[in-house]
């Protein structure tokens, strides 16, 4: 479903906005805001990175990630106990990195001039550049690593969607300054530094910014 994204966002805040109307009734009682509710600003986007197109393998680590905190919030598992499986798990998605690739469906989209749509850099620096090319949907994953992102001089026809996940990582994106720039970010213990105009300017086509992260910074430019 194309829309999968803001389907499952706007039927997550529907149910909530019943549920707390129904306690202000005093119809129900539920808690909302239990012991970790932030974490699912990280795991229902990565939930939802596993049915899209592209490389899965960023969005199941962002999954694990999420669950892991929760149940650390839910006092299930000690925070302690996070740093001590963080390492081999990482190395375990490394590992199937390697061996596998992508987990994505198909093959692996690229754009004309070569630039890979779905980019993951772990443990290391990766740098998309896409000048005088076609700017296209696409998703970038950064873990313990930096991605550098130049679109100054992309061609962009129509509005585009950039997925940016990043996990102990730094991103950096240079848009060109002839756009909207719109930015949804769930950034936690790190920074999304946005320093584009706060006005919408109306221009034709619109870049809009999905950024999830943890213990990450973010720059748009």
């Amino acid at each position: 479903m194309k829309n999968l994204h803001k389907f499952s966002w706007g039927l997550a805040f529907i149910a909530v906005g019943i549920i707390l109307a129904l306690n202000t009734l005093e119809i129900t009682n539920i808690d909302v805001f239990f012991d970790g509710w932030w974490t699912l600003f990280i795991i229902i986007p990565s939930f939802i990175g596993l049915f899209k197109r592209g490389d899965r393998l960023g969005s199941l680590f962002m999954l694990a990630i999420g669950v892991t905190l929760l149940l650390a919030a839910q006092d299930v598992m000690e925070y302690g106990m996070i740093w001590k499986l963080f390492l081999p798990v990482a190395l375990v998605f490394i590992g199937i990195k390697l061996i596998f690739g992508n987990l994505s469906f198909g093959k692996k989209n690229k754009n004309n001039g070569g630039n890979e749509k779905y980019m993951s850099a772990i443990f290391s620096d990766r740098k998309s550049k896409w000048d005088g090319e076609v700017l296209e949907d696409s998703e970038f994953t950064c873990v313990f690593g930096d991605i550098n992102i130049h679109l100054e001089k992309a061609v962009i026809e129509k509005d585009v969607t950039l997925k940016i996940n990043a996990v102990f990582g730094d991103v950096r994106i240079k848009l060109p300054s002839d756009v909207n720039v719109r930015v949804n970010s769930s950034v936690l213990f790190g920074d999304v530094k946005n320093n584009r105009p706060n006005e919408t300017i109306a221009f034709t086509s619109t870049v809009t910014l999905e950024i999830s992260g943890v213990f990450s910074d973010i720059k748009i430019d």
